[in-house]
């Protein structure tokens, strides 16, 4: 979840940094502040997509704790125009290697 706060902050950062930025997402939630910074360059997101227990408290009844929201992001960055990269894996265990990162 995204606060106006968390939304601001990451456009003051956005702001200098040139159009083709690289961005790094780790652990999207359900594209908040993906659709904030996927606006802004090229944005990869890693996760591994799987709704918990906890998500479960913060948006009751969406989906049941274990299955994949990545049904749900995909949906809503395709709807809001945003191409995305998706690297879909254990955050714990995930390594870039991808290059330079600008965010």
């Amino acid at each position: 979840m995204t606060s106006d706060a968390d939304r601001d902050l990451a456009v003051r950062m956005l702001d200098g940094l040139p159009p083709d930025a690289t961005l790094v997402e780790v652990g999207p939630w359900l594209g908040g502040m993906s659709e904030v910074l996927g606006a802004r360059g090229h944005l990869h997101v890693i996760d591994s997509f799987t709704w918990t227990k906890e998500h479960d408290k913060r948006v009751p009844g969406l989906l049941a704790p274990g299955e994949s929201f990545r049904p749900v992001f995909d949906a809503l960055m395709q709807s809001r125009g945003i191409s995305v990269d998706i690297l879909e894996a254990e955050i714990e265990t995930f390594q870039w290697g991808g290059g330079p990162i600008d965010l």
